[in-house]
């Protein structure tokens, strides 16, 4: 596209050219600001206005030793967690002496509920198969204990059963209960 100027030099000088016509001229640029000169950095004998450029490695080295320095503390942490968990799970620390007495003298009438209970389990057996079951383990595959029974309160399988035709016999083994027993005829 060709670009047409038009040229109002030739004209008479009484006749006035509307504003709208005439091509403004463009402002003239604006200087550019000077920059402020830079303080100099400490133990600078001159002064100097310019900053110094940090190398790309320059603080590397704390980088590291604060990465090292963390990861240091979340094993830590991660380690006195575990440990304390370990420790304090199987242990009465938080516990004081007169609870473990009640819980001692409640222990004793667990064990001796949990010996009945069995014992019960031993009867139905007997009414519906008409003998005793060979060993424990049956009561709880015909339904009538639960596997978590025949280790209850004790944690440790500490039942010794022995059996015959008409009549069992029933005890705990664990040595630091009493000795209780029950006996059918």
């Amino acid at each position: 596209m060709s670009e047409f100027k038009l040229d109002f030099s030739n004209l008479p000088e009484d006749l006035t050219v509307p504003s709208s016509l005439i091509e403004p001229e463009p402002p003239p640029p604006e200087p550019e600001p000077t920059p402020e000169p830079l303080l100099g950095f400490a133990g600078d004998d001159q002064g100097q206005t310019t900053k110094k450029k940090k190398t790309k490695h320059s603080n590397a080295g704390v980088v590291v030793f604060h990465h090292s320095i963390t990861i240091f503390l979340l094993l830590l942490l991660l380690g006195v967690g575990t440990w304390s968990y370990l420790t304090f799970n199987k242990s009465s620390f938080f516990t004081t002496g007169a609870v473990n007495a009640r819980a001692a003298t409640y222990h004793a009438h667990l064990v001796e509920a949990q010996l009945y209970r069995i014992s019960t389990a031993l009867e139905v057996a007997y009414v519906v198969q008409e003998r005793y079951p060979a060993q424990l383990d049956e009561l709880v595959e015909m339904g009538l204990l639960l596997p978590s029974d025949l280790y209850y309160p004790l944690g440790i399988q500490g039942y010794d059963y022995a059996r015959d035709q008409k009549s069992y016999r029933l005890r705990v083994i664990d040595a630091s209960e009493p000795e209780i027993e029950i006996i059918t005829d």
